[in-house]
């Protein structure tokens, strides 16, 4: 059963889902300050899923999920 039937059998209606990858890269975007000259790589390892995300200019260059 994924995330979202989940959430659609607590009676709530979804309006925005997120991939992690965007949602690590806003939770970077609304905690910490941009330097628009900056290459960022953001990494984010869990149980069994490894995310990257790379950014310059504040925009996203390279992002991948890697499952072990």
């Amino acid at each position: 059963m994924s995330l979202l039937d989940i959430i659609k059998r607590a009676g709530l209606k979804p309006v925005v889902v997120d991939s992690s990858i965007l949602a690590l890269e806003n939770q970077y975007e609304t905690n910490y300050k941009k330097d628009n000259q900056e290459i960022v790589a953001l990494l984010d390892i869990g149980a069994s899923v490894v995310n990257l995300s790379i950014l310059k200019d504040g925009s996203t260059i390279f992002a991948s999920s890697f499952f072990g």
